[in-house]
């Protein structure tokens, strides 16, 4: 969620200060219940399962604070994701400060960044570049992510959308073709340039980041997962002195720090008074903090069990989830993340949707039937995605649904691999059966709530935002095995986050 949006963060005790955009932290109580059926389904391979969609990267050079490169991607995201044949994922470098020296230490967070960056890099089969101009040039951030890397640039088309001034980011984009064409990259001829554009020139309903439901409907989230948990929240905005958010900004009386605090309290006040507590149990506090959204929120979250933050604004700019605190917090925070879409998910209060009902009274948390969707791939992460799952929906009183994706691409002669494929399917039951066995076990030998096992032929991203359709919550691990079942933080975890219906929450 952008920094002009409140955060919540829910703590076990005291309610923890916190900061930046929604947040909220929870623990779920050890629950006891009688065994609960367990039922298995196998769906049928998709029609369409052997046309893979091309894999696009959608790399934003910019860093700088204020800067414009999350407004021009969203454009470009809002457009390439309308198109069932791209699989785009959007890497923004504000989101991976490498070491300029390329000598990550191993076992330290920059090597870890190195490593996922590159991950996501050579699984990309073409590059499209957000770049700005800075003093007829190209950003140092952008340069030194070029040279980190070689194999994953090697034989692979890059096209290129630059903005600046009265040139448009051209001079920057010439520099890129010399600096790609050693990296053995095919650059494309055409490309997009703006020309003194503007924030707002790229939001359908005005400026980036107003008016944005996104925040109420984290923090109304929050708050009835409190209620379900019996923890406190807090809600927390962060702003700084460069105009992050821009309702703090329109509100203020001047430009001193006095007066810009004074005015991030009035807003993040507004938020809360427009999201009534379903519980007089649920202790919501605000908190105000200035400086940069992500630390600030990841420092604030501290003891806490997790952290709800909202998606991006309104207009084309909500389709990017990257670059913004959103995305900061996803790929950053130690403890579980939850990202809510403001007004899309059709299970109304219950699930996260703040709308007209919340100004006019206290809301009760109604009983939400649909199950809580779980991608399984047998890692480690996605049995803690799973555990998670199963504690969610315990406290939800619903049924889990744990989906295991397998994909095989079949070339031109489908008849060969037909063994193949139906090895990779009993492999997947077995994966997805052990997984669930696991689970059981550290039960004492029956759940909570009734679990639904679900082997499905088809790319892990699409499985899993088909089985959100209809699910109240989408839990998914931040990183996977990777291949034929994946589940890594930027492909399938990013996409899930990007496009599901109803709240994504990832587990660490």
């Amino acid at each position: 969620m952008p920094p002009s949006t409140p955060p919540t963060t829910l703590t076990p005790a005291a309610p923890a200060p916190a900061a930046s955009t929604t947040a909220a932290s929870t623990t779920a109580a050890p629950t006891t219940a009688a065994p609960a059926p367990v039922a298995t389904m196998t769906a049928p391979a998709s029609p369409d399962e052997a046309a893979r969609p091309l894999a696009l990267a959608l790399v934003v050079g910019s860093v700088r604070a204020g800067r414009l490169g999350p407004a021009v991607a969203g454009w470009f995201a809002g457009h390439a994701r309308d198109r069932d044949d791209v699989h785009l994922d959007v890497l923004d470098l504000a989101a991976f400060p490498l070491p300029s020296d390329m000598a990550a230490v191993p076992g330290t967070p920059p090597e870890r960044l190195v490593r996922e960056l590159g991950e996501r890099l050579a699984a990309a089969d073409g590059f499209v570049v957000v770049t700005p101009e800075y003093n007829h040039s190209y950003p140092a951030a952008l340069k030194n992510v070029i040279d980190t890397y070689r194999e994953e640039w090697f034989a692979k088309p890059v096209g290129f959308v630059s903005y600046g001034g009265v040139s448009g980011g051209l001079r920057a984009v010439e520099h890129l073709r010399a600096v790609f064409a050693e990296q053995h990259a095919v650059t494309v001829r055409d490309g997009v340039s703006f020309h003194g554009p503007s924030a707002a020139d790229f939001a359908a309903d005005g400026p980036a980041g107003r008016g944005s439901p996104a925040s109420a409907a984290a923090l109304r989230w929050a708050v009835d997962e409190g209620a379900r948990r019996r923890l406190p929240v807090t809600a927390a905005l962060v702003w700084d002195a460069v105009g992050e958010p821009p309702a703090v900004f329109d509100q203020a009386d001047g430009a001193d720090r006095v007066g810009l605090e004074r005015a991030a309290r009035r807003v993040l006040a507004d938020t809360v008074a427009a999201v009534r507590v379903p519980d007089p149990a649920v202790l919501v506090t605000e908190r105000v903090a200035e400086g940069s959204p992500v630390p600030e929120l990841l420092g604030i979250a501290t003891g806490a069990r997790l952290v709800v933050v909202g998606e991006r604004g309104p207009g084309a700019l909500h389709r990017l989830v990257a670059g913004s605190v959103c995305q900061g917090v996803v790929h950053h925070a130690p403890l579980p993340v939850v990202v809510v879409r403001g007004g899309t998910d059709r299970s109304g209060q219950s699930a996260g949707t703040a709308d007209a009902a919340d100004a006019a009274g206290p809301a009760t948390t109604s009983v939400d039937e649909r199950p809580v969707v779980v991608g399984v791939d047998g890692s480690a992460g996605s049995l803690r995605a799973l555990r998670w799952a199963v504690e969610a929906a315990a406290v939800r009183k619903t049924a889990v649904r744990a989906v295991h994706a397998w994909h095989l691409d079949v070339p031109a002669y489908p008849g060969i691999y037909a063994d193949f494929g139906s090895a990779l399917a009993e492999q997947a039951q077995r994966t997805l059966d052990d997984a669930v066995n696991t689970i059981i076990a550290e039960h004492g030998g029956g759940l909570p709530v009734q679990l639904v096992k679900e082997t499905v032929a088809d790319g892990a991203a699409r499985a899993l935002l088909r089985g959100a359709a209809d699910a109240q919550l989408l839990v998914v691990g931040s990183r996977g095995h990777g291949g034929f079942a994946e589940l890594l933080l930027g492909s399938v975890s990013h996409q899930c986050v990007a496009h599901a219906p109803c709240p994504v929450a990832v587990i660490r």
